[in-house]
């Protein structure tokens, strides 16, 4: 095709209707509660797919969607608080907060592209059924594309090791959706992902079928066997996952029935301190989290993401007089704090003390944190070598920053185990399920909520806390610094949280679980 004038004026049109409406996708984020759209959003992006001429051009149409989608979904990020960055370019935090927000939207935005770059190439047919087409077998677009999309945003290009972070995942806009997000103890947040994605496939082949465009072809069903078997599958799947929801939510007496004997009083610590990288108070911090704790019932208490902001290897010391003080209030204590090793390695690391804490051993029980913040985190070397090399080591702490750890740790409280995680690892479904599989009974995040200043990044949080206790079937404890923190139960219903900005405590009685979720049990 040639590209003159009229090409691209046409693919500017095309840009700004796909802009519009990935905005609109973009509604879908917990906190817009829009989540009826993630149903039907994107069959506007896979019409302009299909209109694509070449997969470089629907690449570029995915991105442009894909973008204006996560601009929207993290428009939070616009609300960094400044001490978030270093103090050389703290004064110009606006600035920096845009790039973030821009950077973040383009690198999930290219995995639209992607998408879109893929399901032009390669040949389709609307349904559920494969026909031979002149030769060229065409494959179930309702079957391949909710494949192709979760490989891409699920497992591949948001691994650990992509440097990406999985926020802006489309399955967490049904968290509040109940019946229908209890299917995720069968087949977890990447499951509800591949049906949305499958239904907007469907309605786009139904669309497709009354238009009865040329360039439809890769969505419009083949015949009407392929149309009625197609519809039929899916509306097995949708009703049946909902079906099988209301059935585990009517289960809900059962579940406490059976855990009525493993059953502990939690206390979340918020201290709301506000503190830069350089300008931490350590005394400060024991002081206010030592009055909460007095304040707490016996049980254990959490501390959130460095409320102890020194490490436990070179300062044993402080940690055993925490351990002292903890067994006095007839407590045991997560305590987000920072580790090392011999080699000089820094971890964003939690730890427990108290009564359960076994005192005859030369070192408590440490929790590394396994999943670390691009940048914020850690720089991976060959980028510090780089000519960007001086920026990321200078928005990194200490240049390289934290190393990750590459094994699970369990608390014990009561004989009953914890699977401990810390910040943004609520956002791994593998790290969660990892716990639970190595005998974990309740998912506890301690986090440091100070960087941000809007109430919608805590509506997020609380929806992946949500999403990982309904894969687990556990409850999850979210502790944070400055709010908002909550207490979640197995079904993803937020039981109780605190307000934001403001020093104070929340206790709840929480149920351990010790049976394993068909999810908990496949998912790696």
């Amino acid at each position: 095709m040639i590209r003159d004038q009229t090409y691209f004026k046409q693919e500017i049109k095309a840009w700004c209707l796909l802009a519009f409406f990935g905005s609109l996708f973009g509604l879908i984020a917990p906190g817009f509660e829009q989540w009826y759209l993630a149903w039907i959003g994107l069959v506007p992006l896979l019409f302009c797919i299909c209109q694509s001429n070449y997969p470089p051009q629907a690449f570029y149409r995915g991105l442009i969607f894909g973008y204006a989608y996560n601009l929207v979904y993290v428009g939070w990020i616009l609300q960094f608080s400044p001490i978030v960055w270093p103090e050389n370019i703290r004064s110009l935090y606006l600035l920096a907060n845009t790039s973030a927000w821009i950077l973040y939207s383009l690198q999930q935005g290219t995995l639209f592209g992607a998408f879109a770059f893929l399901m032009r190439w390669i040949p389709l047919t609307g349904g559920i059924l494969a026909i031979k087409d002149h030769g060229t077998w065409r494959l179930p677009s309702a079957l391949v594309l909710p494949l192709l999309w979760v490989l891409i945003f699920n497992k591949l290009a948001n691994s650990q090791g992509s440097m990406a972070l999985p926020w802006s995942l489309i399955e967490y806009s049904q968290y509040d959706f109940a019946s229908f997000a209890q299917i995720a103890s069968v087949i977890g947040g990447i499951g509800i992902s591949a049906i949305l994605v499958m239904t907007n496939v469907m309605v786009a082949s139904l669309f497709a079928n009354i238009f009865k465009k040329e360039f439809l072809k890769p969505l419009a069903f083949a015949n009407k066997t392929s149309k009625l078997s197609s519809l039929f599958f899916a509306q097995c799947i949708i009703f049946g996952a909902i079906a099988y929801g209301h059935l585990h939510l009517q289960d809900a007496k059962d579940c406490v029935a059976r855990s009525k004997d493993n059953k502990q009083i939690f206390s979340i610590l918020q201290g709301n301190i506000h503190f830069a990288f350089n300008q931490v108070n350590s005394l400060d911090h024991w002081n206010t989290y030592m009055k909460l704790a007095l304040q707490s019932p016996p049980g254990v208490c959490i501390w959130p993401e460095w409320s102890m902001p020194i490490s436990i290897s070179e300062y044993p010391g402080v940690f055993k007089a925490m351990d002292s003080k903890a067994r006095q209030n007839n407590q045991d204590w997560i305590v987000g704090a920072l580790d090392s090793d011999s080699d000089k390695n820094s971890y964003n690391a939690s730890c427990m003390v108290g009564t359960s804490s076994d005192q005859n051993k030369s070192q408590i029980d440490v929790y590394r944190k396994q999943w670390l913040v691009p940048f914020g985190e850690y720089s991976p070397r060959w980028l510090l070598n780089s000519p960007f090399g001086g920026l990321c080591g200078t928005l990194t702490p200490r240049r390289i920053g934290y190393k990750a750890a590459d094994s699970t740790t369990l608390f014990t409280s009561k004989q009953n185990k914890i699977v401990p995680l810390i910040c943004c690892e609520l956002i791994s479904p593998e790290l969660a399920s990892r716990g639970t599989r190595a005998g974990g009974g309740i998912l506890v995040d301690c986090s440091n909520t100070m960087w941000f200043q809007t109430k919608l990044l805590g509506e997020q949080s609380f929806a992946v806390c949500a999403m990982r206790a309904i894969e687990n079937h556990r409850y999850f404890v979210f502790g944070t610094s400055i709010g908002p923190s909550a207490f979640i139960d197995w079904h993803g219903k937020i039981l109780s949280q605190t307000p934001r900005d403001k020093s104070c405590t929340l206790t709840s009685e929480i149920f351990y679980d010790r049976h394993l979720t068909p999810f908990s049990r496949w998912f790696r």
